[in-house]
């Protein structure tokens, strides 16, 4: 959800955060589950062995081969003991129970080749796996209904449950932190304040054209003519997508006869505008020359707005750092 700020609110933050602005949104992830994939990583070694184990035929097995697969076995289910704990799907769960139960009933068989539990995991005691004859693993390891071939059968379960909950959709909170150029933001602030006392001008019209001006009336309107004049003819060095800066300052020019007629005057170089606090607001070509300017239908009022809006927009970009701005206009 945007912030709600105006945009000399949100000027300010960037000017007090050493022209930068920091926000935080939400942003829906893919994440892996790192628990799982130890799990699917110790399920592929387990199933490595198995597929090894239940091609065993006494007698012409590997010795050596039958006791590295076999240890590689032991180790594996005593990893994937040890991953299982921390995840709670149902189904891995059912599993790796289910595989539990399996190791419990060939318990016997086990510790006739030496497999043993010992304080909660499975070892191998050498003397014991030495003194075991074919007999021993024949019964473990061969046949459809073998310990090894249920084994496995229950972790290609496993194996596929995993599968499906290697991934998380999960929400995160990102930080962001965009950076200004500090002329970008003097600019963006001038062009608000031209934004701001176009407004303020434009509901003292009424009382400009009935001549009923209080003498905090005219202090406001001259105070307002002089932050306009300052603040709409603006030069900037920097990159201004819109082109709008452009815009406002011919549009200024253009109107340059009316603006004169209410005492805002450009210097001799066009650089900048500036307003003459001397001028008298009770006159009819004063009048007639602000609300041409700055009137209820003025058409020059309503494009210095909104060309000073779109400067600000494509200098600060609220909408890129999930801003929305409040319309002061309303």
């Amino acid at each position: 959800m945007a912030v709600e700020l105006t945009q000399t609110e949100l000027l300010n933050k960037i000017s007090q955060n050493d022209f930068s602005y920091r926000n935080i949104y939400l942003k829906n992830m893919v994440e892996v589950d790192e628990d799982v994939e130890k799990l699917q990583d110790n399920i592929d070694k387990f199933k490595k062995s198995a597929k090894w184990l239940k091609k065993y035929s006494a007698g012409a097995s590997s010795p050596t081969r039958l006791a590295k697969e076999i240890k590689s076995l032991i180790k594996s289910y005593n990893d994937m003991n040890g991953n299982a704990g921390s995840i709670t799907d149902k189904d891995i769960q059912k599993q790796m129970s289910k595989l539990s139960k399996l190791f419990s009933e060939n318990d016997k068989n086990l510790k006739k080749v030496g497999i043993e539990k010992v304080n909660g995991k499975y070892v191998i005691d050498n003397k014991k796996y030495s003194k075991a004859d074919d007999d021993a693993f024949a019964a473990l390891f061969e046949g459809h209904d073998s310990f090894i071939n249920k084994a496995d059968k229950i972790l290609s379960e496993a194996q596929d449950s995993a599968e499906e909950i290697h991934y998380n959709k999960v929400e995160r909170k990102i930080a962001n932190v965009t950076n200004y150029d500090r002329n970008a933001v003097s600019l963006a602030t001038f062009m608000t304040l031209a934004q701001q006392t176009e407004v303020a001008l434009s509901h003292f019209n009424s009382s400009v054209q009935s001549g009923n001006l209080s003498a905090e009336d005219e202090k406001n309107i001259k105070t307002d003519l002089m932050y306009f004049a300052m603040s709409a003819y603006k030069s900037y060095s920097g990159k201004e997508e819109s082109g709008n800066l452009i815009k406002l300052n011919k549009l200024c020019k253009e109107n340059e006869e009316k603006l004169n007629k209410i005492g805002i005057t450009f210097d001799d170089a066009y650089s900048k505008m500036s307003f003459a606090p001397e001028t008298d607001l009770t006159t009819e070509e004063f009048k007639q020359a602000y609300n041409d300017l700055f009137g209820e239908n003025a058409e020059f009022g309503k494009k210095v707005s909104e060309y000073a809006k779109n400067v600000f927009q494509s200098l600060i970009k609220p909408d890129k750092i999930g801003v929305s701005i409040i319309d002061i206009s309303i």
